[in-house]
């Protein structure tokens, strides 16, 4: 599909990450976990979690999260998917999020728990807390966010990219779940979005084809997909913000504007990329910039809005004495 094909030519023209990571392995998967050197007992955890049929390199390259890190000494950690994506398997791997995306979700993967462990397995292996934890993916990735961070007490606030929550039918390859919490979340989505339409996805609708050749695919949902408002409506009355609460912008340039809801503590934001395809805003390459439904945004960097959002809930750097 073109949209990974963007994701594979964005990662190869990144910028050089930070060097220091590890690779170890939980439930037989492969884990990277970038661990600055001020990491202490009460450094966060962040999950960064990859595209569909790409990896965790890729994704690291992607949302070069390490670059954006600080005084908060948090330990970023890419896990991989199990299976393969149907469509590129050659490529890379997916994730079990509910109604997305083969083959995990066709053979059923139980990717919730597995991150879970991935949580334990970092925190007994760098010595920091389990309990301090935050999710961030794109796409697929995106989606098990919402879906793991349902789920998981453990996981404080969230974001997704081009990824909403897209629960299952409850038929075998699509399960259906219960979403339940309350938790800060943010969200980033191009409103040329032509895999996962900002607007919604419609048989009927014209030009969208990525998206209707998904929903005749195993394990996706049948259409009418819903729109992106739609979705964030539905997490502002999870987080208890009544409908009728307008939302206020808290970041404006050029094309993109993020709207926000609620307190600090309920806060769901909305961040629209205007003209964006599907894609990480602030990462592009020239030729993926020029491919129908693909292209990125620089009005505004998703991964530096990533590391000062999760800012928000995460405790206040120790002091140092000299």
């Amino acid at each position: 599909m073109r949209s990974l094909l963007f994701l594979l030519i964005s990662a190869a023209s990144a910028s050089p990450t930070p060097t220091n990571y590890t690779t170890f392995e939980v439930d037989g998967r492969s884990v990277d976990a970038f661990v600055p050197q001020c990491v202490h007992a009460n450094s966060p955890i962040i999950l960064a979690l990859h595209a569909w049929a790409t990896s965790q390199k890729m994704e690291e390259k992607v949302d070069r999260l390490a670059q954006y890190a600080g005084s908060e000494c948090a330990v970023i950690v890419y896990p991989q998917g199990n299976v393969r994506g149907s469509l590129m398997g050659m490529v890379g791997w997916s994730w079990n999020a509910g109604g997305c995306c083969p083959n995990a979700n066709i053979n059923e993967i139980d990717d919730v728990t597995f991150l879970d462990h991935v949580i334990t397995g970092v925190s007994t292996k760098f010595q920091v807390s389990d309990e301090l934890v935050f999710v961030v993916g794109l796409s697929n990735g995106g989606m098990m966010a919402n879906r793991f961070s349902c789920s998981n007490k453990k996981v404080k606030a969230f974001v997704a990219v081009s990824g909403p929550l897209i629960n299952g039918t409850g038929e075998k390859g699509s399960e259906a779940f219960t979403c339940a919490r309350s938790l800060p979340y943010l969200h980033f989505h191009g409103t040329a979005d032509g895999v996962v339409p900002y607007d919604g996805c419609k048989a009927e609708d014209k030009g969208f084809e990525a998206c209707k050749e998904l929903a005749k695919s195993p394990g996706f949902p049948p259409l009418p997909w819903p729109t992106v408002p739609e979705v964030m409506a539905d997490w502002r009355a999870r987080n208890g913000i009544q409908s009728n609460v307008s939302g206020r912008i808290t970041f404006k340039n050029a094309s993109t504007s993020c709207e926000s809801w609620g307190s600090s503590a309920n806060n769901v934001t909305l961040c629209s990329v205007g003209g964006e395809g599907h894609a990480w805003p602030g990462i592009c390459s020239g030729m993926a910039s020029r491919m129908p439904g693909m292209h990125c945004s620089h009005d505004i960097d998703a991964s530096e809005h990533v590391m000062e959002f999760f800012r928000k809930y995460m405790p206040a750097a120790p002091t140092v004495v000299v």
